[in-house]
């Protein structure tokens, strides 16, 4: 974690003209740069989880998007072509999720009805932060049962951002989310 982010530090650094980036940091900048709704010059955290090949980089707006490169530096795809994931925060809360395909373009699951946006809105934020801190003190192991109570709304689009279904989903189900669990 202290190489990654010590290497990212280089990076933007180095965007700035001050000194010369190693390699694999400026191949994952590159990687980032391709989803143009991602704003890969505000790094200002990352993570990379070697178990996985995936690496997680936080912009200046708390945004984050994931990717998996091999050990090659190959950018690697998660099911059905789908290449990066970025998850969209508003005031600490995931708001939206977003997949692409290898060239940035936002891309859906052929296999799930083309979906590529997840759009989250909390109908009932005081509700919601109480259920979600029940959720935090058992580490995600419970399952809230309260889709009826409509504290969240979720819709999704497919990557034409045309609406596929809109429901109510439980607090477990947005918790999750929000823990960023989602992966293609």
């Amino acid at each position: 974690m202290k190489t990654i982010t010590a290497l990212f530090t280089l990076a933007i650094l180095s965007l700035a003209g001050y000194c010369q980036v190693p390699a694999r940091a400026s191949l994952i900048i590159d990687y980032a740069k391709r989803v143009k709704s991602f704003d890969a010059k505000t790094i200002i955290s990352t993570r990379e989880d070697p178990s996985l090949n995936e690496v997680d980089l936080k912009n200046g707006i708390g945004d984050i998007l994931r990717f998996k490169i091999s050990a090659n530096d190959s950018l690697l795809a998660y099911h059905c072509g789908l290449c990066f994931i970025l998850y969209n925060f508003d005031k600490d809360m995931i708001s939206k999720i977003t997949t692409y395909g290898k060239n940035g373009k936002i891309m859906g699951d052929f296999e799930f009805s083309d979906i590529a946006i997840v759009q989250f809105k909390i109908m009932k934020p005081e509700d919601l932060k109480v259920k979600l801190a029940r959720i935090d003190k058992e580490d995600g192991n419970i399952e809230m049962n309260d889709a009826g109570e409509h504290l969240v709304l979720q819709t999704t689009l497919n990557s034409k951002n045309e609406m596929l279904e809109e429901t109510y989903i439980s607090s477990s189900e947005y918790w999750q989310a929000q823990n960023l669990l989602y992966r293609p």
